[in-house]
């Protein structure tokens, strides 16, 4: 807006304008005017330097526009002086503020000059709203800014990171819409914002937008050749992947999942259960996280060992087994094999075939299948190349009642009952670990079964227990307890029949790390260290 000089304004009681202050804008300093002598007079300004308005004097507008005015009035009576529609050249007027018209009172004496200064009332109208980008970690490279609207309204230009936009707004509540944009703008989170701020008129509100650079996660499996459905936070963010890589929040703790995972090796055998990991995020932070599913088993195995005495190049004998009245593939001697089958009871039965010179009773075993273990057992077949053992005919035919221990069992034999001990075997006794088991297979051998017992050189031992070789059909109990590792060879200097059989048995459990065998019970003491 155009400022004029001073004007000189001259009034009387019928006031008028003496001087316009058009002509006094082409002198640079203009001198003071004198006043008349019958008349006092006043130079009126405006406060503010970029101010102006119309000076009026009682309802005569002496002044348009004027930042000031030399006015003529009567001497010795008060006059009020009015300043209306007062203009400002500063930033932010009509539109943040607004000046109110103002006026002042004013007395002299006749021929007296005096200076008088009128101070309006600034109004505001509106309110400020200083807003600041927030991003942080962004660097001047990054294409990242915010976007704002207020009161749903696009402001024109984005508000760059770290810097700030101010916004004039209407007095009231106002809702501010901040949106990240440009090609970086999914590094951070979150992607938008809402705030609500109040402005009043006259004041100053400040806000900041806050938006922290995500986290980076590299998920892998700890098991190869795994895929997975992969979830972060219950979202899926990749289907049959073994690994995922992506970006998520800082400043929480997600939770990543991985369901459906699938094993090209694992067939029936086993699965693998869903897992999950917790990790936390830091603004910017690069976290490698591991998922450590677990396997489950479906199904088990038994582990069969084919154990044949006496075996020697050329003989035709192997083992042939048969799970649950199945045949499976047959085991040579020495060998052993390992069948996968469901959880639960399963009845093994192994002849010595398949079209065999020898001829040996089955071995039967019943055992239990847990998914995920290994059930080891063994069958043992005795070719015997000298003499033929006692004929089970010949011997005493009793039916077991009882089973003490590995070798020691309860008959009826002709209406009476005996205790009977193996002849030429020992078992641990029972305060040691293994006794459980040497009962176990003792058990599962004898008990209740229709047994054939021959006698020894001697009909009793100490205890008053009968002994004897014990046979089931045409299975030597004494020497199958010693070959399957639950018993082992018993040097007895009055009968040494069996000896050399039962201590070729006992090396080759030994060997098998078989029964007892394998606790270290029955191991052979150390060899003492040569002497210094």
């Amino acid at each position: 807006m155009l400022r004029l000089p001073k004007a000189l304004v001259f009034a009387s009681v019928a006031p008028f304008l003496l001087l316009a202050g058009i002509a006094a804008a082409q002198v640079e300093d203009p001198p003071p005017e004198a006043c008349p002598a019958d008349k006092g007079c006043v130079e009126v300004s405006l406060s503010g330097e970029t101010l102006s308005g119309d000076f009026y004097l009682g309802e005569s507008l002496l002044a348009a526009g004027q930042h000031s005015a030399l006015l003529q009035i009567e001497p010795r009576t008060s006059q009020r002086i009015d300043v209306r529609n007062i203009q400002d050249s500063a930033e932010g007027f009509g539109s943040l503020f607004v000046w109110a018209d103002a006026s002042t009172t004013a007395w002299v004496a006749e021929g007296q000059t005096r200076r008088a200064t009128v101070y309006p009332r600034k109004t505001y109208v509106r309110g400020t709203l200083n807003f600041t980008c927030d991003v942080r970690g962004a660097v001047e490279t990054d294409d990242v800014a915010c976007l704002v609207t207020v009161d749903e309204v696009p402001q024109p230009e984005p508000v760059l990171p770290g810097q700030r936009a101010s916004y004039v707004l209407d007095p009231g509540a106002h809702t501010l819409g901040v949106a990240l944009v440009g090609e970086q703008a999914p590094l951070w989170s979150p992607a938008s914002a809402e705030h609500t701020a109040t402005v009043w008129a006259g004041g100053t509100v400040s806000l900041r937008s806050r938006f922290d650079k995500m986290g980076h996660l590299t998920v892998t499996l700890d098991q190869p050749d795994l895929l997975g459905d992969f979830y972060l936070d219950d979202e899926l963010v990749a289907s049959q992947v073994a690994s995922y890589e992506g970006w998520a929040a800082p400043y929480r703790t997600h939770r990543i999942a991985v369901r459906n995972i699938v094993d090209p090796a694992a067939g029936d055998i086993y699965r693998w259960r869903d897992a999950a990991a917790s990790v936390y995020l830091s603004p910017g932070q690069m976290r490698d996280v591991t998922v450590r599913p677990r396997q489950v088993y479906l199904r088990g195995f038994l582990s069969l060992t084919c154990t044949i005495t006496n075996f020697e190049p050329g003989d035709s004998a192997v083992c042939q087994p048969s799970i649950d009245g199945q045949p499976v593939d047959p085991v040579a001697p020495g060998e052993t094999a390992e069948y996968t089958l469901e959880p639960g009871r399963h009845d093994l039965l192994v002849a010595l075939g398949p079209e065999s010179d020898w001829s040996a009773d089955p071995v039967s075993r019943t055992t239990y299948i847990y998914a995920g273990r290994t059930q080891t057992t063994s069958a043992t077949f005795t070719l015997d190349r000298s003499s033929p053992l006692p004929a089970a005919v010949s011997g005493e035919v009793a039916t077991v009642t009882r089973v003490f221990d590995g070798n020691t069992i309860a008959v009826s034999l002709n209406g009476a009952y005996y205790r009977v001990r193996y002849i030429g075997i020992e078992v641990p006794d029972r305060h040691q670990a293994c006794a459980p088991d040497a009962l176990a297979a003792n058990l599962s051998l004898v008990a209740g079964r229709q047994v054939t017992m021959v006698p020894g050189p001697t009909e009793y031992d100490s205890m008053g227990r009968l002994l004897r070789y014990v046979y089931v059909g045409d299975t030597f109990v004494n020497a199958e307890m010693v070959s399957e590792g639950f018993a082992r060879a018993l040097e007895n200097p009055s009968d040494t029949t069996y000896t050399p059989l039962f201590q070729q048995l006992e090396q080759e459990a030994r060997a098998a790390n078989r029964g007892c065998h394998a606790t270290g019970l029955w191991a052979p003491p150390p060899a003492p260290e040569p002497a210094e």
